[in-house]
């Protein structure tokens, strides 16, 4: 165990996983994302590389594109005992959480963090351990060149630094209970990279950046997982259930995100009248829609982020979709 709480954390690695997808020897269907967006390569796939200061706090955790998939998910191992000033281990009673600080000393060189983790369940595979390839590099705090030029995202959002360890971690998924009337097939998830996304100016484009990572559930029919441009296949009459969640949701004082529209930009309407996408009250689906109409769409998904005190900013994109009868 750990006594490092999420909350002194300020590197959030978050593992998103396609339960349907898992194979053995495989680590497709698996989705690693850090809330380090202009210092990490490879967001949105398995092999996740990321700069972190020195004497960073770490947390990361492995999580279910579908909340309410039957099974466990459960962190074995993150990395060798190398670089490590506090060795990462599981945080209290969450099998799904790891916690763990960069040894203060280590600089330039790649600590070993490969995350290997556990699925045991009714879905897919039924059981599998899986080794996601995720390295991080420490490096001394990178100081701005210029007066224009703000060090890492400083200024643009709150300050992400440490909170009273008091204060109990945020959930990053709602409790098993509170379900939603309909069960969707499709599950799309967003993770946000808030304090990046918020030090970006609200356009009236699509944004086109970095800091947002949509995956999905169906990875035999899917493309560009892990982009802002993922391209879902659904089916006619079933629901799709879209969530969007802080890549940091877990620290205490984390910016709030959540969907507040959802629009076809170009295309086929494949959602009409009663099945439009519309926010649920409670349970673990944000947005719920049941698509009715063969075709393709572009459509927009517009995001809320508030960071404690501070006003909030919207951002949307253009993702696709593709309707089966």
């Amino acid at each position: 165990m750990n006594s490092i709480s999420p909350n002194k954390c300020t590197v959030f690695v978050q593992v998103w996983v396609d339960v349907n997808a898992l194979q053995p020897n495989s680590t497709q269907g698996c989705y690693a994302v850090c809330n380090r967006s202009m210092q990490s390569k490879g967001e949105g796939t398995a092999n996740l590389q990321t700069e972190v200061p020195t004497g960073s706090f770490i947390c990361w955790s492995v999580l279910p594109i579908d909340p309410q998939f039957e099974g466990t998910l459960e962190i074995t191992n993150v990395g060798t005992q190398t670089g490590w000033s506090a060795a990462p281990a599981q945080y209290g009673d969450e099998q799904n959480v790891y916690t763990g600080q960069v040894n203060v000393a280590y600089v330039d060189g790649v600590v070993d963090s490969n995350i290997q983790f556990n699925y045991n369940g009714s879905t897919g595979p039924g059981q599998m351990s899986v080794t996601l390839p995720v390295a991080i590099t420490p490096q001394k705090p990178r100081v701005a060149s210029s007066t224009n030029e703000a060090s890492e995202y400083e200024g643009s959002e709150y300050e992400d630094s440490e909170y009273e360890d008091s204060q109990a971690p945020d959930k990053v998924l709602q409790d098993a209970e509170a379900a939603n009337p309909i069960t969707p097939l499709t599950v799309i998830n967003v993770a946000v990279d808030t304090q990046y996304l918020y030090s970006q100016p609200p356009s009236s484009t699509p944004y086109q950046g970095v800091g947002i990572y949509m995956m999905d559930n169906q990875y035999s029919s899917t493309s560009n997982e892990g982009t802002l441009e993922l391209n879902t296949q659904v089916s006619a009459g079933d629901a799709v259930g879209f969530n969007v969640f802080a890549i940091n949701k877990l620290k205490s004082n984390a910016a709030k995100v959540s969907i507040v529209g959802y629009e076809t930009s170009s295309g086929t309407h494949i959602f009409k009248g009663k099945g439009e996408p519309q926010a649920q009250d409670s349970g673990n689906y944000q947005w719920i829609g049941t698509p009715s109409a063969q075709g393709s769409c572009t459509y927009q998904l517009k995001i809320a982020i508030t960071p404690p005190s501070m006003p909030t900013q919207y951002y949307f994109w253009d993702p696709f979709m593709t309707c089966n009868s």
